[in-house]
């Protein structure tokens, strides 16, 4: 048996050529019946580290305890049994990083051990001593000090464009069996309006009434997946109970077990924050570059909206990327600011993509990376602030760093598997039509409605068909509001 592993100076762990160099042997054929185990894989967002294991039941105590709430689903099939041809593989963890590995017996393992301060956990299961007839590659893969494990090209290509480096074959295993076929076609999603006069008072319950609306509903809409294009709060950085009251209402989805995203608005930064009132200032929801007390608070150097924009720390105690469902990485660590997620709904693969408000040109370069990466998912981009109230794409980039239509011409319009962007910020609701540089339609939907009510606006999609329905409906009035708009789009399958 070759050497699969070599110890890597900085502390890490790089698999080389990997076991045995995919060589048949007599046992091959009969060991590949043996490998019948599903080895789920759960990553921590905020720590970049990965876990597999061969039990459900620690896969989700991990995502209840330790952060692993990113669900990647059965990796692939190996046996928690010995066997003929079969190499049992040990799980390593070293507590400085939160770091998991798995190797063979030998002197790698050793070394990892007596240098490099792994823990030896024991062995976990056992994988193909070589490819034979029936294995599937796993690769290994290197950021910082954490590792990350991938059977599947589409996981590949998703790690090589969030930056990962890739180390090589660690081992084989028996792929994972195929995604079943969704028949059920049609599905709904929900997009929230801005909720920032929504948390106010404590005494309001329009924010939270509206998601148990959603919880109420979710089997009739068949709801995946609620969106919210972000001022979620209205100074939030400054009164606390703001965001206190947006968790809250956010944990009803939570409860619910339905997934959803939020992006930052320019209320759910430190940009905001004065009531305008030089007399008697105070917290509102005028620029906080221009409240008499922002020199004391945070420094001079900082008054200035275009630095305070991306001051989230608030948001991200709120809302850090750990909190949210099916992520598949952050531009930055552990940020929600900008981060997408996957899911699957109607028989096809989804990812939704959030980015920050007028995002800086080095987000929508990582952004861009994530799309070329999956281009068998149907993307939903949700920023901000993207469409005019007469729907058209703003032009300016008031104190952010690019331009909505910078956005469009640079990533919206490029990726022929974009399909549709959310907006708020400018008290309007309204759809807009594209047409990408593939010629295919791009679907633009505007919903702020800083409103007395609760609007939320419910889309169904009929991947058969290529329709999708939107209506503005008011839930404590039991009325559909106007804005109902039908389009055909052209999903990737």
């Amino acid at each position: 048996m070759k050497t699969p592993f070599k110890i890597l100076v900085a502390g890490a762990l790089v698999a080389t050529a990997g076991l045995v160099g995919g060589e048949t042997n007599a046992w091959a054929a009969n060991s590949c019946d043996a490998l019948v185990d599903p080895i789920y894989q759960r990553s921590n967002p905020a720590q970049r580290t990965t876990l597999l294991t061969p039990w459900a039941s620690e896969a989700d105590k991990a995502a209840q305890n330790h952060g692993y709430v990113t669900d990647n689903g059965v990796a692939f099939k190996a046996s928690t049994k010995a066997g003929d041809g079969l190499v049992p593989m040990h799980r390593l963890y070293r507590a400085a990083t939160g770091d998991f590995v798995w190797l063979p017996p030998g002197p790698e393992k050793d070394s990892a051990v007596s240098k490099f301060g792994y823990a030896d956990q024991g062995v976990f299961f056992h994988a193909l001593a070589s490819k034979g007839d029936c294995g599937t590659p796993v690769y290994r893969y290197l950021k910082g000090t954490t590792h990350h494990y991938a059977a599947s090209q589409e996981a590949r290509d998703a790690l090589t464009a969030d930056g990962w480096k890739e180390e090589g074959v660690s081992f084989y295993a028996v792929p994972a069996a195929p995604k079943a076929n969704d028949t059920d076609t049609v599905f709904s999603l929900a997009a929230l309006p801005d909720t920032q006069n929504e948390v106010n008072d404590q005494r309001d319950t329009r924010f939270k009434d509206r998601m148990q609306w959603l919880v109420n509903n979710k089997a009739s809409l068949d709801l995946r997946h609620v969106l919210h294009s972000g001022d979620v709060t209205n100074w939030g950085w400054l009164e606390k109970s703001q965001y206190t009251m947006a968790s809250d209402a956010f944990k009803v989805l939570d409860n619910a077990g339905i997934p959803y995203q939020a992006a930052i608005g320019n209320h759910d930064t430190r940009a905001v924050g004065y009531n305008g009132n030089p007399n008697n200032p105070g917290p509102g929801g005028a620029a906080y570059q221009d409240h008499p007390d922002c020199p004391k608070v945070l420094g001079a150097g900082q008054c200035d909206s275009r630095l305070l924009v991306r001051h989230t720390e608030e948001w991200n105690a709120a809302f850090p990327a750990s909190r949210f469902k099916g992520v598949g990485g952050t531009f930055e660590n552990g940020k929600s600011d900008n981060m997408y997620q996957t899911f699957s709904a109607g028989g096809v693969d989804w990812l939704v993509l959030s980015l920050e408000l007028y995002p800086r040109a080095e987000a929508v370069e990582w952004a861009k990376q994530v799309v070329k990466a999956n281009p068998k998912r149907n993307v939903i981009v949700v920023t901000h602030s993207y469409l005019t109230g007469d729907r058209k794409i703003r032009q300016d980039k008031e104190y952010g760093s690019t331009t909505p239509q910078y956005l469009f011409d640079n990533l919206i319009k490029v990726y022929p598997n974009i399909k549709m962007v959310f907006s708020g910020h400018v008290g309007q609701w309204g759809t807009r039509l594209d047409k990408g540089d593939n010629g295919n339609t791009i679907v633009s939907y505007l919903t702020t409605l800083h409103s007395n009510n609760n609007p939320v606006r419910t889309l169904e999609i009929n991947t058969a068909n290529g329709s999708v329905t939107s209506k503005l409906v008011t839930p404590n009035k039991g009325t559909s509001e106007n804005d109902s708009t039908k389009v055909t789009l052209s999903f990737v399958k």
